[in-house]
């Protein structure tokens, strides 16, 4: 039985440790951000800025021509009111410090004020 009850616990902790990293989760802008255009290109709409624990500014995709106008809206609005952000990152395979540049507006799942 102690067998058995060890067996279970030694399972259970590699069974927790095997779960991949996942930046699914809110990551916080470090302090600096800008909103930017793609001007006259294409109606996307960047954040140019770094991810805490990110060592590069790094161009974050908020909005296309059809989703992601309330997203300008928050970022605008913080910028205004000299408030920072949080994305809510939709990456299976990226963390806060790795989240890579140019990524698709889908990438961002939430937009929020913070501060």
């Amino acid at each position: 039985m102690k067998k058995r009850m060890s067996l279970l616990a030694a399972t259970t902790l590699l069974a927790c440790a095997a779960v991949p990293a996942s930046a699914e989760g809110w990551c916080d802008m470090a302090g600096g951000w800008q909103v930017v255009t793609h001007g006259g290109m294409a109606d996307n709409v960047f954040i140019l800025g770094r991810l805490q624990g990110g060592t590069s500014d790094i161009w974050i995709q908020i909005a296309s021509a059809s989703v992601g106008k309330s997203n300008v809206a928050v970022a605008i609005a913080a910028q205004i009111a000299g408030r920072n952000l949080s994305l809510y990152l939709d990456s299976p395979s990226a963390t806060c410090s790795n989240f890579a540049s140019w990524q698709p507006v889908n990438a961002i799942r939430h937009v929020r004020l913070t501060d």
